[in-house]
Parts: structure tokens; sequence; C-alpha cells
């Protein structure tokens, strides 16, 4: 077999998504970058360069077989915080702890690429394919194969093991000077590459495992348009006839587990956004046979980060969705009330914390908060019921496969 990252029979993923890293010579804490802070729905950006370097540190001491990042590894695209990104992973290299990447819809040619200084905001260097490749080389270092036609290649994990990391974006083929491309899917040429790729892993008695920024599934009934492959019709079956057992995706920056069933013909793991609420990012646990994946808090409550982050996340949250009301006009109470039970039905749904009873959540449509939410036409209820589920046997932080 071609060359592989590890002979071991047992190794270890982390999986991270999202990260949106604005390097920080592109921004000085000034009137602008502040303004700009204030649309970005709870990321942190001003301390994120200081907490990947804090990943790497804890990876040194853990030593995972691998890191991989499923997408929008650049705030908006900017080639100089890609660059910054491949900077700080560079240690592991040397420890032969591989970074692989995937592009997401904010990595390629983003027309919102932007530094920020004092009162301006300005262009930046957007991220081309190519500038792609030459920063992330180290990524493509360890691919067995590449597709022509796409950003996407494979790499031998271990002899049980084949990594298929996709590259599901649509983006312009120049610079572009327009909004990003949210929806994604997998290109024809690329569709027989990786054809190639499972019928070359079946004949190695490889399993495959998918990564890529979209996903495969809905994994939330009313929010999925841009957010699933727009053919994902056509890859799920081609995955199911290799018998791929699970696909590991971001975009949502929701932590969310689908399961195989009737539905859905294989795994899917949305990992959650590392540059927003608890920083979450998976553990993935191979065995010849099976797979176990267990969410991870790298800023978990105790933590006085973790308290700015959920500050940071109930503040912007309001923001973006009740821009529309004059609190002037609202008892201060209900407003209180109204605003924070949003933010803590956002902070459940994206950290993967929305169980809850169906008794509980018929007692919450009754809370005047809701009745608040809906009657003011903040959200719709449908919107706010499916934040949450009621199935006690679904658990968004961990998926144990046996095949």
């Amino acid at each position: 077999m071609e060359k592989s990252i590890t002979t071991s029979p047992n190794p270890v993923l982390w999986l991270l998504s999202d990260t949106h890293l604005l390097a920080r010579n592109l921004h000085d804490y000034g009137p602008a970058f502040r303004r700009m802070e204030q649309t970005t729905a709870g990321k942190d950006l001003a301390f994120q360069e200081w907490r990947l370097q804090g990943l790497v540190a804890l990876a040194i001491k853990k030593r995972p077989t691998a890191i991989i990042i499923t997408g929008d590894l650049a705030f908006n695209g900017e080639y100089e915080s890609a660059q910054r990104l491949a900077d700080i992973f560079a240690p592991l290299e040397v420890l032969g702890i591989p970074l692989l990447v995937v592009p997401g819809n904010h990595d390629i040619h983003d027309g919102w690429a932007r530094s920020f200084h004092q009162n301006e905001m300005k262009f930046a260097r957007e991220i081309s394919p190519s500038d792609w490749k030459n920063l992330l080389y180290a990524s493509y270092m360890q691919a067995a194969a590449q597709d022509d036609s796409s950003l996407a290649y494979s790499v031998n994990l271990n002899t049980d093991y084949r990594l298929l990391l996709l590259d599901s974006c649509l983006y312009q083929p120049f610079f572009n000077y327009d909004d990003p491309i949210t929806n994604g899917k997998i290109s024809k040429p690329e569709q027989a590459w990786l054809k190639n790729q499972l019928e070359l892993a079946q004949a190695a008695g490889q399993h495959c495992l998918v990564f890529m920024h979209h996903d495969l599934y809905w994994h939330n009934k009313l929010i999925h348009r841009g957010f699933v492959l727009d053919n994902a019709d056509e890859i799920e079956p081609l995955l199911a006839k290799y018998e791929v057992p699970a696909v590991f995706a971001g975009h949502i920056h929701a932590q969310n587990i689908l399961r195989p069933d009737q539905e859905h013909a294989l795994a899917e793991v949305a990992t959650s956004a590392f540059c927003m609420t608890d920083q979450g990012y998976g553990q993935l646990q191979l065995t010849p046979t099976s797979l176990t994946y267990r969410r991870q808090q790298f800023a978990p409550p105790e933590q006085e980060f973790a308290a700015y982050l959920r500050s940071i996340f109930f503040k912007r949250d309001q923001k973006q969705f009740l821009a529309k009301i004059d609190p002037q006009t609202v008892d201060p109470q209900i407003w209180q009330e109204g605003t924070k039970l949003l933010a803590q039905m956002h902070w459940a749904y994206f950290t993967g914390r929305n169980l809850i009873s169906p008794e509980k959540l018929a007692a919450l449509q009754q809370t005047p908060a809701f009745k608040w939410l809906v009657q003011a036409q903040i959200m719709q209820p449908d919107y706010l019921l499916s934040l949450y589920h009621t199935d006690p046997t679904q658990n968004h932080w961990y998926l144990h496969l046996e095949y």
C-alpha cells in the first residue's frame, strides 16, 4: 500500500470546524473592527490566534494521530489568515501530527475579505485555489491522490482507513467582489474521482471516512437551504454503495449527530464552530472495525474564557434578531426575559445540549417570554421549536459505530 500516516490500528483524530481565524495583523481592535465584531453572531475574533496556539499546545501533549479542519479556516477568506493558521499548526508537523484541511464556503475567493484598522475597512487579499494548496501544502503532502478538478484529496490513515477530504464548495474562478456562495455540491469530475477512490479503498480492504464542509443531510428541518449539498441525492447513494460508515462536516456551526436509520443511510456528524460557544471539537477514535466520536470542550464552563465566550454570544445573538424592535416600546422585564430565552435556546442548539422533555417543551411555550417572541414576530414558533429535540436516545456529543 502507498504511504500512510500511521501504522497504529487505533488512531485518534481531532476534528475541528469553522475556526474563522482573522489574523491579528489584519486588525487593531479599533472602531472598524469593533463595528464588524457586532455582526458576527457570537464568533470570537479577538483571541482566536491565542486559542489555536493553545490547542496546538494541547495536541503536543496529547499526541493525536492527526487534526482535521472541515472548512472555513479563515474568517472571510483572507490570505493572511490562512497563512497565519498554517504557521500556528506548523509545530505539529515536526512531531508527525499532520493537519488535514478542506475548504469552506468562506475560504476561496470570498468577496468579504477585509482588513480593519482604525475607522477604515479595506479589501484584503483573497485566497485562490492555488494559494490554498501553497499555503496548506503540508496537508496535500499527505495525499495518496489528488483530484485535478477540485481541492479534494485522499489520505491513507493506516491499512484499515482511507480518509476522503472533499471539496464541496462553489467559488468564483477569479477574484470575487460579491458575497461568498453559501451552498455547495460535489461536481461531476470530483464525483468520478471520488468513485475511483472508493473503488481503490474497497480493493485494498480499507474503510472510507468522508470529510467535507457542507452537510449530506438536514440537521434542522427548517434551516437547511445552503447548508446541505445541492446534489446530496447523488452523493449519498454513492457513499452507501461502498459502505462508507460516516461523514464528518461543519458549516452549520451547530453540534449535531445523525445516526443511520430509515432516512439516513450513513451516520453524519456536524461538529460545532471552534470560534464560538464553548469551542467544541471532536475526538474520533478508530479501531479496525469501529469508530467512536466524542465531543470535547476546549473552553469548559469552569474556565474564565468560557464566561467571555458566553457573554459575547448572548450579546450578539440578541442584536442579530432583535434589531427591528425598539426596546423603548417594550416592557423592560419582558424584553430581558425574551432576549435571554432566545439566546439560551440558540446556545443549547449550537452546543448540541438541546435535549428537552416533552413536558418542559410544552411548558416553555406557555411562558410570557416565548409568547412575546412569537407575538412580536421576532421568531416563528416552528423555528423556535426546531431548536430542541425530545428523543432521549439521541446524544449529539457521542457516536459509536461497529461494522
